[in-house]
């Protein structure tokens, strides 16, 4: 591809990526009220690769892969967390999931 594609393309997601973030949240949302977890997890990764930035969303797919029993990604999930909002309510539940892990 060349720049001048690179380029709009970068503006283009710049501009919908939290919106499109929004939308496969509700999805991932739906799916993990229902049980659906496997399903959840591929809507919050989406969430997350068009807004990096969201806590919420990277939090939801750490819980998503905990209730799939899948503690390995779920750490990855709250470690970047932590690394990523220190200090915030998302970093003190993720911490506190980890607490768990690290019991179990």
């Amino acid at each position: 591809a060349t720049d001048n594609f690179r380029n709009v393309y970068m503006t283009i997601r710049t501009l919908i990526g939290p919106d499109v973030s929004t939308a496969y949240y509700e999805s991932g949302m739906t799916e993990y009220n229902v049980g659906n977890y496997t399903e959840a997890i591929n809507y919050f990764q989406m969430a997350v690769s068009f807004n990096a930035e969201d806590p919420k969303a990277l939090y939801q797919l750490g819980e998503a892969y905990y209730k799939n029993d899948d503690m390995e990604h779920a750490a990855e999930c709250y470690n970047q967390i932590l690394e990523l909002f220190p200090g915030s309510n998302t970093a003190y539940n993720a911490q506190k999931r980890l607490n768990t892990i690290e019991e179990q």
